[in-house]
C-alpha cells in the first residue's frame, strides 16, 4: 500500500514540475513511464491536454483594444 502512495506522490512531482515549467515533455512522460510502466507515447498524451502555469495564452485574433480614458 504505501508503494502506491509513494508512486503517487512522485507522479503527483513530476506532473507539477511539468505544469510549472521545470521539466519539459520529454523528461516527464519518461519520468512518469518509468513509475508506471506505460508507454511514454500514451503518458504524454496525458500531460499535453494539461495546461501549463507558465504559459500565457493570448488571444490577439477579433480582439478589440479597449483603449478608452
Amino acid at each position: 500500500m504505501t508503494d502506491r502512495i509513494n508512486t503517487a506522490e512522485i507522479i503527483e512531482d513530476i506532473v507539477h514540475g511539468y505544469k510549472k515549467g521545470q521539466t519539459n515533455i520529454d523528461e516527464a512522460s519518461l519520468a512518469i513511464s518509468q513509475c508506471t510502466n506505460l508507454q511514454e507515447e500514451i503518458v504524454k498524451c496525458f500531460l499535453k491536454v494539461m495546461k501549463r502555469s507558465n504559459i500565457i495564452e493570448h488571444s490577439f485574433a477579433g480582439e478589440k483594444n479597449d483603449t478608452s480614458i
